[in-house]
């Protein structure tokens, strides 16, 4: 992140995983930070995209860099982190 905001590039960069994760699997993974056993049940509908990515060819060619962490790692921290500010705005002394 330092790289991208200490750089002169201006425009909309996506800086996430490159990793293709189906909806099941990304739902997998969040639930898995609490230990969850939740079923996942599926409604009939549009079912759209069989899975999602980053797609980070732009940043690669504007920084010669491209994130390498992987996306349950990058998930956990914003799962923990918005746990924690949960936590804190909701302590009375």
């Amino acid at each position: 992140m330092s790289r991208l905001t200490k750089s002169d590039f201006r425009e909309p960069v996506n800086i996430g995983s490159d990793e293709m994760v189906s909806m099941n699997e990304m739902a997998q993974i969040i639930l898995g930070f609490e230990s969850k056993n939740i079923p996942i049940h599926h409604i009939p509908g549009p079912e759209g995209v069989r899975g999602r990515n980053s797609e980070n060819t732009l940043i690669k060619e504007k920084l010669g860099w491209a994130p390498t962490m992987k996306l349950k790692v990058l998930i956990s921290c914003y799962f923990h982190s918005i746990i924690y500010c949960m936590f804190i705005s909701s302590y009375v002394p």
